[in-house]
């Protein structure tokens, strides 16, 4: 598989900054700029700058992009998660700049 680098990270080559994705994980359902689920409009502004339209071009519980930020009850559950040792061993930088759980200690 060639991987290409950018600022943002290390994508595969297939990467889109939006994109169907597998249900149940990180997902425009579950997301906060979710604006009205019915009618699929996502209201972060770097999103429908890409997208050229606020609404999403997908099923919302299998689309999502690279703006995604996790809503409510899904971010309260990040943040009472810990990133273990082990786990942030194997994370780059950028991600754990970008993850709102803290390390755990000893």
């Amino acid at each position: 598989m060639r991987e290409s680098f950018s600022p943002d990270g290390l994508y595969p080559p297939d990467h889109q900054p939006g994109m169907r994705v597998p249900k149940g994980g990180s997902m425009c359902k579950n997301c906060e700029y979710l604006k009205d689920a019915e009618k699929k409009i996502c209201g972060e502004e770097n999103f429908v700058r890409w997208n050229g339209s606020p609404v999403i071009p997908g099923e919302i519980d299998s689309y999502c992009s690279d703006w995604y930020r996790a809503s409510g009850k899904e971010a309260a559950k990040s943040r009472a998660a810990k990133i273990t040792r082990q786990e942030a061993a194997g994370m780059d930088f950028r991600e754990l700049l970008d993850d709102d759980r803290e390390v755990a200690r000893r």
